[in-house]
């Protein structure tokens, strides 16, 4: 896929004045040249003003192309490959990009015996005490490398398998070969609970196969770093591996697993269980003592709606409103305010608030955020004409949240879902102001300010103009 995109925008002309003038395949060797100098260098960009400073002169194109002709630089550097880094620098336009023509460079200077196995081996792989590491700029480039380069591929099985896992492009490697990189995994790795390594989705994805079902079982079974398990189980989430969904539903279910290897087993009986296996592991809902709340986030925004349902996620949160650990920064929060407020059926809106509202009652405030963003979804999706009898009950919400008016800036989003209905903004203001007026037993000059600047904060939000709202506050 990365081939094809850097061959379209080679070809690219339009941006050219000159087209024709700078072939195709020298096109490739010029850019192949300028993102190996980056991409060794550890840079991602090049300067191309006079003005740079000595040192980054020599990553000038005109310097690293020392043999091109100036108007062939030029050419080059209006394809589209190519894009504005600051208003003084130029990059190759995507990073992945870059470090996938560094690696074809070095594998064509390694075919034309212009560069030994040694020499490349020297470049990439560096000892670090009793270890062997690649730096952290070369190992996408080391693993485009292994793809055709068993010499490579073989150092990195031994010193870096991890790497493998996400970089270059794991699903051009033989299953027999993921194989033996999962086994070199966890043997590297097998021993320790935290190793500070990471992987991004999109490569677990393109690395899992349904033919690693039986070694990734098996390796989540036998190893004890929980690290380890953790990532074999994400695998089976990007790649819905239902060959491993018994173990990761097992997992799941047990309150003993520990906490992210739970987690990372809730995604991936969810991801690749089948509908018996996912209304199972919703059951995890009403026992929400057993969870904490990065899992008990995990298990709604995997789940919710369906099989995990808005009287079960109602019962949820009622459940945890009056716990201990209970607070704004977890995966709960995250899944509350953005996947429940997304997916909430309209129809469920109101009494999924109501279960919000009391909790934060409760004292679980941090739950008001994801209560206002779904209130305010319900009133920008209502009709604007019709003043229906659930307006009272979403003013209701207001008891709760004026108070925090002032701390959230988010809440002034149900006041913006609010301004597009005439009738409500009407009665909210109205609602609002007499509220104020009752808060003091002496309508003072101060309470008047108070007045005006709620006024202003509401019209600000789109509450109508300024005579409408002279009209309504003098009424009042």
């Amino acid at each position: 896929m990365i081939e094809s995109n850097v061959d379209e925008r080679l070809t690219d002309r339009r941006t050219v004045g000159r087209i024709g003038n700078l072939p195709v395949d020298r096109a490739r060797l010029g850019v192949q040249r300028l993102a190996t100098v980056a991409t060794l260098s550890a840079k991602t960009s090049f300067p191309v003003r006079d003005s740079a400073t000595t040192a980054d002169a020599q990553l000038q194109p005109e310097a690293i192309l020392s043999e091109w002709r100036r108007d062939e630089v030029k050419d080059l550097l209006q394809l589209p490959i190519f894009d504005e880094g600051t208003a003084s620098t130029i990059r190759v336009h995507v990073k992945e990009v870059q470090e996938f023509l560094c690696a074809q460079w070095l594998r064509d200077r390694v075919q034309n015996d212009l560069l030994t196995q040694e020499r490349l081996a020297a470049l990439l792989f560096r000892p670090s005490g009793a270890r062997t590491t690649i730096p952290t700029h070369l190992a996408s480039v080391a693993a485009w490398l292994a793809l055709d380069n068993s010499y490579v591929s073989e150092l990195m099985i031994e010193h870096a398998p991890h790497q493998l896992l996400d970089e270059g492009d794991p699903a051009s490697l033989p299953t027999t070969t993921r194989e033996r990189i999962l086994r070199a995994y966890a043997a590297k790795f097998g021993d320790r609970n935290r190793t500070e390594v990471h992987f991004n989705e999109r490569g677990l994805r393109r690395f899992s196969h349904p033919d690693l079902s039986p070694v990734i079982t098996e390796l989540i079974s036998s190893v004890p770093g929980e690290d380890v398990r953790a990532t074999m189980l994400d695998i089976v989430a990007a790649g819905k591996l239902g060959g491993c969904a018994d173990i990761a539903l097992q997992l799941a279910m047990s309150s003993e697993t520990p906490g992210h290897v739970r987690d990372a087993a809730v995604r991936a009986a969810s991801h690749a269980g089948s509908p018996t296996q996912r209304v199972a592991l919703a059951a995890l809902a009403s026992a929400p003592g057993t969870l904490d709340l990065e899992v008990a986030g995990t298990l709604v925004a995997s789940l919710y709606p369906d099989p995990l349902t808005t009287g079960m996620l109602s019962d949820l949160i009622e459940a945890i409103a009056s716990r201990a650990d209970a607070h704004q920064a977890t995966r709960l929060h995250r899944a509350l305010s953005r996947e429940v407020v997304q997916r909430c059926p309209p129809n469920e809106r109101l009494s999924l608030a109501s279960s919000m509202n009391r909790a934060v009652e409760q004292g679980c405030e941090w739950i008001s955020e994801s209560l206002v963003e779904l209130v305010a979804v319900h009133l920008r999706e209502r009709p604007k004409d019709v003043f229906t009898p659930e307006i009272d009950e979403v003013l209701g919400r207001f008891d709760t949240l004026e108070n925090r008016w002032e701390s959230h800036d988010s809440n002034i989003k149900p006041l913006e879902g609010a301004a597009e209905h005439v009738d409500l903004r009407r009665n909210l203001l109205k609602w609002y102001v007499q509220r104020l007026l009752g808060q003091k037993e002496d309508v003072s000059i101060g309470c008047s300010s108070q007045i005006d600047a709620h006024a202003r904060r509401l019209f600000f939000a789109g509450f109508g103009d300024l005579g409408v709202m002279s009209t309504m506050l003098a009424s009042t």
